[in-house]
């Protein structure tokens, strides 16, 4: 049996990273202006964290229905 200090692998969490880096520029009524790089954090947490602007309530809605509980959505401020 194989130990995991966290919930999900860095494997899993980097292909969920490029999935949701793949999003950006093409959803509607909110922007992905940052996704995660990955860090301690987010793997202890076994999220991919992930900043829009624009309609936040749209973004976790769709967000979470595309990844689950894989990511959380706040705001950030495009560069």
């Amino acid at each position: 049996m194989a130990l995991r200090d966290a919930p999900r692998s860095i494997s899993e969490l980097a292909a969920t990273r490029h999935r949701v880096v793949a999003l950006m520029g093409h959803t509607s009524g909110y922007s992905i202006v940052m996704v995660g790089d990955g860090s301690a954090v987010s793997f202890a947490r076994g999220v991919v964290e992930v900043g829009v602007s624009g309609n936040l309530a749209r973004a976790q809605d769709d967000l979470r229905a595309r990844f689950g509980h894989w990511v959380t959505v706040s705001v950030a401020q495009p560069l």
